[in-house]
C-alpha cells in the first residue's frame, strides 16, 4: 500500500504570527523575530536547534518578510531596508546632507553622508528617496490613532493601537467600555498588576489611576521599548512625544536635535511612538549620541 503525503507550504503570515521560540539547545546565537504585538522585529538568542519558523538571520530579512511582504504585494527594494550608513572619507568637507528611507517609520529622513562608502540606501534628494522607497512602502505603515486625541478613548482609559484601528480599556479603579470610564474605587499599583506593559529595561512607576514607564540609565527609548543601540541617535525626533496623551504624567526627557547637534530637554507625558531618539536623562543622551560621532563630526564640520 502506498501512502501519499501532501506537504502544504507554510503561509508566510503564519510564520510571522508564531511566538518566539529559542528551542531547547544552548548553542546560542543572535537571531531576529517578528513581535506581532509591537509590530516590530526584535533580537533574541536562538539555542541552535528546533524552535519555529519565526526566526531570521537579520533584521532586514525579518522586516521584508513580516512587515512589508504581508501588507503590500509590491516588491520591496532591498536597499530601502538597509540601516543608514554615513560612510567615511578622509576629507569631511566633502560631506553633505542626503536622504535615506527609515523602514521603521516608513518615511524618508535626512542624514549626513560623508561623501564616500556607505550603502545604497542614500539619495541626494527627498523626491528621489520617496520615488524609490517611500511611494512603495509608506502606505502600509499604520497610523497610531492613540497619539494625541485622535482616538475616542476616555481620559482615564488606556488606548492600544492596532492596524487600522485601536481599542480602549479603562484604567485601574475605573469601570466602563473604555470610551466612558467611571471612578469606582481607590488606586491600585498597576506596576504589580501589569509589569509587562513596560520594557524589561525600563522602570515602572505607579501613579494614581495610571503608571509611567522610564528606560533605565544607559538606554534610549520611550519606556515601552528600550535599546542600547547607538543608531537610536540617528532617528528623527518624533514631535508626537510632546503631545498630551491623557495621563498628565509630565516629566523631563531629552532628544538629540539633528540641526544643533546637541541634546535638548522637553516635557514628556508618555505618548507612544517608534522613534528611539528619546532619553530619560541628559547624561545617557550625550554619551550615546557622542559615541555615534554625530555630535563630534558635526562640530568639526561647522568650525
Amino acid at each position: 500500500m502506498i501512502i501519499m503525503v501532501t506537504v502544504v507550504p507554510q503561509d508566510p503570515e503564519d510564520r510571522c504570527k508564531e511566538t518566539v521560540d529559542p528551542g531547547p539547545c544552548q548553542f546560542y546565537q543572535t537571531k531576529w523575530f517578528w513581535d506581532e504585538a509591537d509590530e516590530s522585529c526584535k533580537e533574541f538568542h536562538y539555542g541552535g536547534c528546533m524552535g519555529n519558523k519565526n526566526r531570521f538571520n537579520t533584521k532586514h530579512e525579518c522586516l521584508k518578510q513580516c512587515r512589508y511582504k504581508l501588507f503590500n504585494p509590491v516588491a520591496v527594494p532591498d536597499l530601502c531596508l538597509l540601516e543608514p550608513d554615513p560612510g567615511n572619507c578622509g576629507d569631511e568637507r566633502l560631506g553633505q546632507w542626503w536622504y535615506y528611507f527609515n523602514s521603521d517609520l516608513g518615511t524618508c529622513e535626512k542624514f549626513f553622508f560623508y561623501g564616500c562608502g556607505g550603502n545604497d540606501n542614500k539619495f541626494y534628494s527627498l523626491h528621489m528617496c520617496n520615488k524609490v522607497c517611500g511611494e512603495r512602502l509608506s502606505p502600509q505603515i499604520d497610523i497610531d490613532e492613540c497619539r494625541g486625541y485622535k482616538a475616542a478613548c476616555d481620559r482615564n482609559a488606556w488606548c492600544t493601537n492596532t492596524i487600522g484601528s485601536y481599542s480602549c480599556e479603562c484604567m485601574a479603579s475605573y469601570r466602563g467600555d473604555g470610551k466612558h470610564c467611571t471612578f469606582v474605587g481607590l488606586d491600585v499599583n498597576e506596576c504589580l498588576r501589569s509589569p509587562e506593559r513596560c520594557d524589561k529595561n525600563a522602570e515602572c512607576l505607579n501613579r494614581e489611576g495610571s503608571f509611567i514607564c522610564t528606560c533605565l540609565p544607559g538606554f534610549a527609548g520611550n519606556g515601552y521599548n528600550c535599546t542600547k543601540t547607538k543608531n537610536a541617535c540617528l532617528d528623527k525626533f518624533d514631535r508626537g512625544y510632546q503631545e498630551t496623551c491623557g495621563g498628565e504624567n509630565w516629566r523631563q526627557h531629552y532628544f538629540l536635535d539633528h540641526e544643533s547637534k546637541i541634546c535638548h530637554q522637553f516635557w514628556y507625558d508618555g505618548c507612544k511612538g517608534r522613534s528611539r531618539n528619546i532619553f530619560s536623562d541628559l547624561e545617557t543622551c550625550e554619551q550615546m549620541c557622542e559615541a555615534t560621532n554625530v555630535l563630534t563630526r558635526a562640530g568639526r564640520i561647522s568650525k
